[in-house]
């Protein structure tokens, strides 16, 4: 689904001017292919919960999946997997 060639080409850029395999290049797509999946099937869950709370309020449902809702399942996204992190961080002055 996604094109393999912006993908090599972004880690050309950020590998110090290494090569790249074609294999490389691949697993991430599969990797980005399943988080894209995986981000569209909880937007469709919060746009469903969403227009709940429209007709709740008598407002007419949304037809449109707004970028508002994207961010959410993003910010979502990314605190739960990135979860192990944070609790890593240290205070001004402490110490790990």
């Amino acid at each position: 689904m996604l094109p393999l060639k912006p993908i090599k080409t972004i880690l050309k850029q950020k590998c110090n001017g290494n090569q790249i395999s074609i294999e490389a290049a691949i697993e991430l797509k599969y990797f980005l292919e399943k988080v894209a999946k995986d981000v569209a099937e909880k937007s469709s869950n919060e746009f469903l919960k969403y227009n709940e709370y429209r007709k709740r309020q008598g407002l007419r449902e949304a037809k449109r999946l707004s970028s508002s809702i994207i961010k959410k399942v993003l910010k979502q996204f990314y605190y739960n997997n990135m979860g192990s992190q944070i609790r890593e961080s240290v205070s001004p002055g402490g110490e790990k």
